[in-house]
């Protein structure tokens, strides 16, 4: 699913999947290094790539200048109570291409950009989850029992990351992998997920 979902991102920019998607992982374990690094800044260009840990002025103030021509958009440590307050916002962001953009000392202009929202995040529930909920996928990462990964790993995967080929090699990848047919309205009930429908479901939790 989350590869259909980052091809999709990478390859039809000019068509939303109308998915937003959690991640949600310890500190520390590589989630927002493999975004900006490498599907931000290096398959689709800092041009279309933006990351926050303040949507609320960022993406939602007064001025949003910063939001133009963004394909692929990422709440960096996205806290529950600020996903609460956005929740539906962001559901119309991925379902209404159109965008008032509104700079300082100029005008308000409409756009018509599809925008895709990634969030990561170690908060446990970071949405809660209606049983009709048909726009947020939660995933959770576990590797290594949810334990930081050691250094080396990362020296590792730093070297590799930084040769063009590993970059041109993950492209082709998703070249190949890509359905164009693929259905997201049918989001995976993984583990993070439930716990959050529960939770949505239950006031005492």
């Amino acid at each position: 699913y989350l590869l259909q979902w980052f091809a999709h991102t990478v390859l039809r920019p000019d068509k939303t999947n109308g998915i937003v998607i959690t991640i949600k992982g310890i500190e520390g374990i590589g989630k927002q290094g493999f975004l900006s690094q490498v599907i931000g800044n290096k398959l689709m260009g800092s041009k279309y790539y933006m990351e926050t840990a303040d949507p609320k002025n960022d993406i939602f103030g007064s001025f949003n200048s910063q939001i133009e021509n963004k394909i692929l958009i990422n709440f960096d440590e996205s806290k529950g109570e600020d996903m609460k307050e956005f929740h539906d916002r962001l559901k119309n962001f991925v379902t209404n291409p159109k965008r008032n953009i509104n700079k300082k000392n100029i005008a308000q202009y409409e756009v018509e950009q599809n925008y895709n929202f990634i969030c990561t995040t170690n908060n446990e529930l970071p949405f809660k989850i209606s049983e009709h909920n048909r726009r947020i996928a939660i995933f959770e990462s576990t590797r290594l029992g949810n334990k930081r990964p050691p250094p080396e790993y990362f020296r590792k995967l730093a070297t590799a990351l930084d040769d063009p080929l590993t970059i041109l090699a993950l492209f082709v990848h998703l070249q190949r992998i890509y359905d164009p047919e693929f259905n997201f309205i049918e989001i995976p009930r993984t583990d993070i997920y439930v716990r959050s429908e529960e939770a949505d479901a239950n006031p005492i939790y």
